[in-house]
């Protein structure tokens, strides 16, 4: 509606009308007064452990929901379905798109993938009780209407041109209820035979069509989990889902533990490099996938178990600077010859507790990590982060 002549009720409508023009649904609007409520009728019956099919920071929202009287797809006469088709077809554009078992090591780049989601019906119950009677209308708000005849008033000027618009919002405000006499009278919405949304959704190309003309020999198969959790289902298999994507996750942001750091320490923290050059020959520098720091004396308030707050770190390098984890690790010095310091966040940390050969610094001012040290870089959940057998002479020893 953006730059329409918007004025009265009646321009808002026409404004709706022409911004939907060429939907295929009839548009209808309707002046709603009361309703009933329908919370305070249902909410008793509402079975209490339903729950995982809407929008939260732990899941995306199912968009189906079937009352299947016939219970021919489920055995309660309810079921939800996370997309519309049988079979979605998606692209995965980023690692974490794709189901744990499909994703490529964290340190490959990733390249785009089609999915085909095999999308199921999921059987649950809404109502553990069936309400009786019918609900009551919701209290009647608290609105002034004689406020927004004023405010008309004041917006609108008083002339011949504008007294036709004015009429109509005299009318609009007056067909309102302001007591609850007229509130209690008033019809509320009637459905009124207007065209419904047809029973098998919208025509064109099925989704199946549309699949099999663009399923490409990359595809991967994904089967939605089952989420949804009521009396019929306990949600096991979302659950176990969430649980895989967020320890992938955090196993690949280096993020492996969530304890309140030391001051004083020292860590490894996960480390970014650019994409080498096409042409590159192996001149592109240390790629070692994580660097030796020293963290602060003193965090301040800093809350150290969350992820985002920064904490300030001393680097070291490895010696030699192509890196290797069991070679001499040197204070990475800056074109002032200062060591070089900055602020890191706390999930970049993969490595705390980092130990060496001897506590004070070895001939030259360098350190080597221990044995244990070594082996926790070595050990299999560190595998994907620390690449040590790519980056060490030989096994820890």
């Amino acid at each position: 509606m953006h730059n329409m002549d918007v004025v009265t009720p009646s321009d808002i409508e026409r404004a709706i009308q022409r911004t939907f023009k060429d939907y295929r649904l009839p548009i209808v609007i309707l002046e709603v007064d009361a309703t009933y409520d329908y919370i305070g009728y249902y909410e008793p019956h509402i079975d209490k452990k339903l729950s995982g099919f809407g929008y939260s920071d732990r899941t995306d929202g199912y968009h189906v929901l079937k009352f299947d009287t016939a219970k021919q797809v489920s055995p309660t006469g309810i079921a939800f379905k996370k997309y519309q088709q049988d079979n979605f077809y998606d692209v995965a554009l980023c690692r974490e798109h794709l189901p744990v078992a499909d994703r490529p090591p964290a340190e490959e780049r990733f390249v785009p993938r089609p999915m085909l989601v095999e999308n199921g019906w999921e059987p649950a119950t809404i109502l553990s009780t069936a309400p009786t009677g019918v609900p009551p209308r919701v209290a009647r708000p608290e609105f002034d209407y004689d406020k927004v005849h004023a405010d008309v008033k004041a917006l609108i000027p008083m002339n011949e041109h504008f007294e036709s618009r004015l009429a109509q919002w005299r009318d609009f405000i007056a067909r309102r209820p302001n007591d609850d006499a007229s509130y209690a009278a008033v019809e509320l919405p009637q459905w009124m035979g207007h065209t419904r949304r047809p029973a098998n959704g919208a025509q064109g190309t099925s989704a199946a069509e549309i699949a099999r003309s663009t399923v490409l020999a990359s595809t991967i198969a994904v089967r939605q989990p089952r989420t949804v959790v009521s009396a019929a289902y306990n949600g096991a298999e979302g659950n176990a889902d969430r649980a895989a994507r967020a320890a992938d996750d955090a196993e690949a942001a280096g993020i492996v533990e969530t304890e309140p750091l030391k001051a004083g320490t020292w860590a490894f923290v996960k480390v970014k490099y650019p994409e080498p050059s096409p042409n590159d020959t192996g001149s592109a520098g240390c790629r070692i996938p994580l660097i030796l720091v020293q963290l602060a004396a003193d965090f301040g308030d800093v809350d150290t178990t969350l992820a985002e707050s920064k904490i300030k770190v001393s680097w070291w390098a490895p010696a030699p600077a192509h890196g290797r984890y069991d070679g001499d690790w040197r204070k990475w010095r800056n074109a002032q010859r200062q060591q070089h310091e900055t602020e890191e966040e706390r999930g970049s940390i993969a490595m705390t507790d980092v130990k060496f050969t001897r506590e004070a610094e070895l001939a030259g001012g360098v350190r080597r990590l221990n044995k244990k040290t070594k082996e926790r870089l070595a050990e299999t959940n560190m595998a994907g982060v620390s690449l040590y057998s790519q980056y060490s002479s030989g096994p820890p020893s």
